[in-house]
């Protein structure tokens, strides 16, 4: 899972749920004007833990240090700080042939303020990083041979739950949301 062919890209180690570890990449990309990302010395995420019937989810480390908050996932794919000072924390599951992107964005405290999961069951996902485009909007593939753009608004916007996201992309109940997620080819 290469992030690009750049020699810049930086690895970060994190804990699978059986106790073995596994690297993962973390963005590094001299695009970024408006979204920051974090390096693995300022972000990462270890311990992961489950509770019955849930998914997995993992400590968040600040500069090497546990913070007793908690992500989804067991794998960091990427983080970013956006302009308003969020962290966008895209994690995996790391599960083979039926691969989940969990998409979080957490306020400045790591509180969970808006989240949603890219995926389906039976589908293979395999993240590739494209680039930032504009202000606080990040694009990659990852299913469906699509181009995905994740972009996160200055504030909260209305939304219908089951309606208004794309295939392959759900999200906790509720009617409003801090970022977007959109296919921009064919499914």
């Amino acid at each position: 899972r290469a992030w690009g062919a750049s020699n810049r890209n930086r690895g970060c180690i994190c804990r699978r749920g059986d106790g073995s570890l596994r690297r993962s990449l973390l963005l590094v990309d001299s695009k970024f004007r408006n979204m920051i990302k974090l390096s693995p010395a300022r972000l990462d995420i270890l311990t992961a833990t489950t509770r019955g019937d849930t998914l997995p989810r993992s400590e968040v480390l600040m500069e090497g240090k546990p913070t007793g908050k908690f992500v989804e996932g067991l794998v960091l794919e990427a983080a970013f700080r956006t302009k308003a000072g969020q962290l966008l924390v895209l994690t995996t599951y790391d599960v083979p042939f039926e691969e989940l992107l969990k998409i979080q964005l957490l306020s400045e405290k790591l509180e969970l303020l808006d989240s949603a999961l890219l995926g389906a069951a039976y589908n293979t996902g395999s993240l590739k990083y494209l680039g930032v485009e504009q202000p606080d909007t990040v694009r990659f593939r990852f299913i469906g041979d699509a181009d995905w753009t994740i972009e996160v608004f200055a504030e909260r916007l209305f939304r219908l739950p089951w309606l208004g996201d794309p295939k392959y992309v759900s999200r906790p109940l509720g009617f409003s949301k801090l970022f977007g997620v959109q296919a921009h080819s064919k499914l």
